[in-house]
């Protein structure tokens, strides 16, 4: 995932020993460094901090339909998932 200004750029992965997208594989090194009861920024953070040690310039970001306290709502792919609360 890139802006639209951007270019997506591959990395090596290296716990499966491949090449993937170089924000998937931050991505992946970020959850497994913080596994459980990281925040989202926490989350973020360590995924910009895994791209600039490697010299991608992607840059992540947070979009959501859903407003949110993102400062404390623990990350997570599967638990707070809330229904659409927005107007039809």
């Amino acid at each position: 995932g890139c802006e639209d200004a951007q270019t997506s750029a591959d990395a090596f992965d290296r716990h499966r020993k491949e090449a993937g997208g170089a924000m998937t594989t931050a991505f992946i090194d970020a959850y497994r460094a913080h596994p459980a009861g990281s925040t989202y920024p926490e989350i973020l953070n360590s995924i910009s901090e895994q791209l600039r040690r490697k010299n991608f310039a992607q840059r992540p970001q947070l979009t959501t339909s859903q407003r949110f306290d993102v400062r404390r709502r623990i990350f997570s792919l599967v638990e707070g998932i809330e229904p659409n609360g927005n107007a039809q």
